[in-house]
Formats: structure tokens, C-alpha cells, sequence
């Protein structure tokens, strides 16, 4: 995977997930929330994942980005860029969102980015990979083990280049979404990501499925010729057909189930 980078009036830091923040103020208040809500660590035979969330192995964790190496940078949001100038217009709304929720005694999600929560554990699900693939920039997984790479960076429909990050259109979709890979004008307006039950905690980046270890998940996604995958969707489709546009849901009813509905208690989803 490749580390997070901050833009240069930013510092990385963590305990809470990992962030870039203005300050190490910033970063102390957030960590004392996190004692606070007792998020600093995971009961016995857990593990912390570097996103914050508690997991039964490293391998059950939300897999993390690997970037190509002509855009050697990861921002915050999972985009990956020529420089890490690019990272701050992404480290300002980030930081945002995190004040914003530390006004309210909350720790923000790191699987979104925009979701406070008393816990990491309870956020969003972020997509794992199978053992021995890598994520790539779409959010989609290869099989370097077999000598799969990454697709190729578009912009539209069509490939072209170079490029200064994965999100080709810097003037007005400059935020990668985690939920399919796609960019949007602001982290609010990214598709909403599914919550997986507690007793499911893993949401396979194959077929989007909540299993309860990245071990039962399927590996045999890989597309035909002359297809692509869809990662939010865990479809194929024509190289030039674009993917379809997942579901964000309204503020009245916030929380993506499983099975993509949209509901106002995140109880009714388990």
C-alpha cells in the first residue's frame, strides 16, 4: 500500500484513525476524544487497523490504496497524485469534517470521511481485498501474484495523459470517493458505503458481500476481455461503458443496509 501523505501545511498523525491535521492541538483534542469514548484500543484477540477499526486479523482490515509510480502521493482521500501540494484542497474538508465532529464529541469515520461515530468500529465498511491482491486506485483488486496490474487511468471514457492525479478533472471533481472509486465535487457528495454487521464486520471488494473474514470472500472477479469491473458495484461492464452511479442516501435517512437501503436507524439494518 502506499502511505498517507498531508500537504504542506498539514501533519499526519493518529490513534484515531490516521488524519492530517492543521496542528498538534488538533491532534491532542482528538486523541483525548478517543480516550473519552474509549476507541483507543480493541478488547483481547483484536486488532487495530491503521483506519481505526477493530478487526480479527490485519488481513480482515480495510484494504489501503497502491498507488501507480508515476503518482507516487496519497492523499487523505485515497486519490493518488503527481505531488502533494495537490493533497490540500482534500487536508482543508477533511479538517472541516473533523472539527465538526470533535464539537460533538465524535471521532469522524475514516471509511468516508463526512460519518462522526463514537466509534471506528462502527462506521461505514470500507472494501477489503483477498489475500495476496492489492487495491488499486479505482478501488478495485488485482492478483499480483499472477501478474495482474492495475487499470489504466481515464479521463472520461477514453485513456489519455499524463496525469496529476486519479482524479483526472482537478477544476471540479477533485475528491476520490471510497465507496466506487469515482470523483465528486465535495466528500458529501461521494455515494453513500454500506454499514456490514458486527458479526460480519468485512465487506469483500469482489461482490461488495459483509462476511465475517476476508478468508470467505470470493477471488474469482476478474473481468473478461474487452470488460471492466465496477468496484462500488462489483459488476463488469464494456471498457467504454461507464459505471453506474451508486446511491448516496438524504440526511433523513443516512444509513446505507446491505442490501442498499437507505434508513433513518442504523439498527434496522442488522
Amino acid at each position: 500500500m502506499t502511505p498517507l501523505s498531508c500537504s504542506t501545511q498539514f501533519i499526519k498523525t493518529g490513534g484515531f484513525g490516521e488524519y492530517c491535521v492543521p496542528n498538534t492541538n488538533t491532534s491532542t483534542e482528538l486523541m483525548q476524544i478517543s480516550f473519552l469514548l474509549n476507541d483507543y484500543r480493541c478488547q483481547d484477540g483484536k486488532v487495530k487497523c491503521v483506519t481505526g477499526e477493530c478487526r480479527n486479523t490485519v488481513d480482515d482490515c480495510p484494504s489501503q490504496i497502491t498507488c501507480p509510480d508515476d503518482l507516487p502521493i496519497q492523499c487523505r482521500d485515497g486519490q493518488c497524485v503527481a505531488s502533494r501540494l495537490f493533497c490540500e484542497a482534500v487536508d482543508r474538508a477533511v479538517a472541516a469534517n473533523l472539527e465538526s465532529c470533535s464539537e460533538l464529541g465524535l471521532l469522524l469515520c475514516t471509511s468516508d470521511l463526512k460519518t462522526c461515530t463514537k466509534s471506528l468500529s462502527q462506521c461505514p465498511s470500507r472494501s477489503s481485498c483477498p489475500v495476496g491482491f492489492i487495491k488499486c486506485w479505482d478501488e478495485s483488486c488485482v492478483n499480483v501474484q499472477r501478474g495482474k496490474t492495475c487499470p489504466q487511468i481515464v479521463s472520461g471514457l477514453m485513456a489519455s495523459g499524463p496525469f496529476l492525479s486519479t482524479c483526472p478533472d482537478r477544476e471540479t471533481m477533485q475528491f476520490h470517493c471510497f465507496a466506487d472509486g469515482s470523483c465528486r465535487a465535495s466528500l458529501e457528495d461521494c455515494p453513500s458505503i454500506s454499514y456490514c454487521p458486527p458479526s460480519r464486520p468485512v465487506k469483500c471488494a469482489g461482490d461488495q458481500s459483509c462476511r465475517k473474514s476476508v478468508k470467505s470472500c470470493p477471488t474469482n472477479f476478474t473481468c473478461p476481455d474487452g470488460f471492466r469491473f465496477c468496484s462500488g458495484e462489483g459488476t463488469c461492464v464494456p471498457k467504454q461503458t461507464p459505471c453506474g452511479t451508486l446511491i448516496t442516501c438524504p440526511a433523513n435517512i443516512p444509513y446505507k443496509c446491505e442490501d442498499g437501503a437507505c434508513v433513518s436507524d442504523l439498527k434496522t439494518c442488522f
